[in-house]
């Protein structure tokens, strides 16, 4: 992650924000008073939260790791958008 200064990202704010969008990158931009804070993409945060509820609940989160796990012993059938609608 990149990590720069609050002077620098004020100064070529366009430029990191281009670089966030179009790469789904994250910057760091340290601050000398106050907290830190991290710039991404509104689509990269919607992501992580849509992600973070989904595993947030117990039920998802347990189905998604079944899931996961069918996945990883190749006990999954492919079908196609044909065979679904029979």
């Amino acid at each position: 992650m990149k990590s720069v200064t609050f002077s620098d990202f004020r100064s070529q704010l366009k430029s990191y924000l281009d670089q966030v969008t179009d790469d789904h990158s994250q910057i760091l931009v340290k601050r000398t008073r106050g907290e830190d804070v991290i710039i991404m993409s509104r689509d990269d945060y919607e992501t992580i939260m849509e992600t973070f509820h989904l595993i947030s609940n117990t039920n998802n989160a347990l189905h998604l790791a079944r899931s996961l796990e069918q996945i990883k012993e190749s006990l999954i059938k492919k079908v196609s958008l044909n065979d679904l609608k029979d």
